[in-house]
């Protein structure tokens, strides 16, 4: 529960941070000027004549004569429509990071049920499970003939949709597209994060996707293995990680610059770990296809599984929350 309510906090300030208030406000309230006071709708028993709520750049409100207020643009917001305080905060969360409708994820995936080829590719050549297909929103997408990996991000909202060649006569020179306006680098799969403590950090989608096929905690960069977003450096706190990149130079290279990432990070546990298959080009995949590839990902699976963190030292004269120092004879 905890963990909960902490994403719920953030996805307040994410709005916050980055929603345009001004804009929102005079959406509802066409005469409102910058920090400046509009008509109350808020009265009992009837309209006021003079305007007499403030409405801060924050989103904050305050009525100057019936002491209506509000704490930020989304209870404003849910006031005024006369919503939910959640369906505001959703609405506007979606609005802020450009959200792609599930209507058109669904309607890849349906797409992917009717195409028996791609679908036997997922299994037979990805080595995905079939409940790893469902889970995960795979789809296909009619007009540029691929897979659809969708991508979500903490709150379970989709912000991208990556589309991957999978024919070998696909002469596209681009391995992986992004949904236009939608190509961040995140970490994959994001929304998976608030439920395990330990990470393996793979090459790539089709990677994860094999991994957790093979019960696996996968995960990886969307902009690949040489490639790290600092906005993500929090969701690896307390967390365990392992790094197992292609065995080819990119892989070798951006396994090493990501163990120096998260050796600044406060982990409870990190390791590097060597190929599971000594062919130069190999990958967590092609691993599951061979006889010792695939003893090794299940001695992998059942270290991971057994490993324990090691326990983080507390500084009990540092507050745990801020970090700073507490005052002398207090700890906690």
């Amino acid at each position: 529960m905890p963990a909960k309510l902490k994403l719920t906090d953030r996805m307040v300030n994410v709005i916050n941070a980055h929603a345009d208030i001004t804009g929102i406000v005079q959406t509802y309230y066409p005469d409102y000027e910058f920090d400046g006071l509009v008509q109350c709708p808020f009265h009992k028993g009837g309209s006021e004549q003079e305007p007499s709520l403030h409405i801060s750049p924050e989103g904050k409100a305050y009525c100057h004569s019936c002491r209506y207020r509000a704490g930020d643009i989304v209870e404003l917001v849910a006031n005024t429509s006369e919503i939910p305080y959640i369906e505001a905060r959703q609405m506007l969360y979606h609005e802020v990071v450009n959200a792609i409708p599930l209507a058109q994820v669904y309607a890849r995936k349906k797409a992917l049920m009717k195409r028996p080829k791609a679908h036997e590719y997922l299994l037979w050549e990805r080595n995905f499970s079939e409940g790893i297909i469902k889970d995960f929103d795979l789809g296909y997408d009619i007009p540029s003939d691929r897979i659809v990996i969708p991508v979500y991000d903490s709150f379970g909202t989709c912000v991208n949709m990556r589309r991957f060649a999978w024919k070998k006569g696909n002469k596209s020179k681009y391995r992986a597209l992004n949904t236009d306006g939608h190509g961040e680098n995140r970490l994959y799969p994001e929304h998976m994060l608030a439920e395990e403590d330990k990470i393996l950090l793979v090459g790539g989608e089709w990677d994860v996707l094999c991994g957790r096929s093979f019960g696996l905690p996968c995960y990886s960069w969307t902009g690949g293995e040489g490639s790290w977003n600092e906005n993500y450096n929090w969701l690896f706190k307390n967390k365990s990680v392992w790094v197992l990149y292609d065995n080819d130079e990119a892989g070798i290279a951006g396994q090493k610059a990501a163990l120096l990432h998260l050796g600044r990070l406060p982990t409870r546990g990190l390791e590097g770990l060597s190929p599971l298959d000594e062919e130069k080009g190999k990958d967590l995949t092609d691993w599951t296809f061979t006889e010792t590839g695939e003893a090794n990902l299940e001695h992998l699976r059942h270290m991971i599984e057994e490993y324990v963190p090691r326990t983080p030292k507390i500084n009990r004269g540092l507050c745990p929350c801020c970090g700073q120092k507490l005052p002398k004879g207090m700890k906690l």
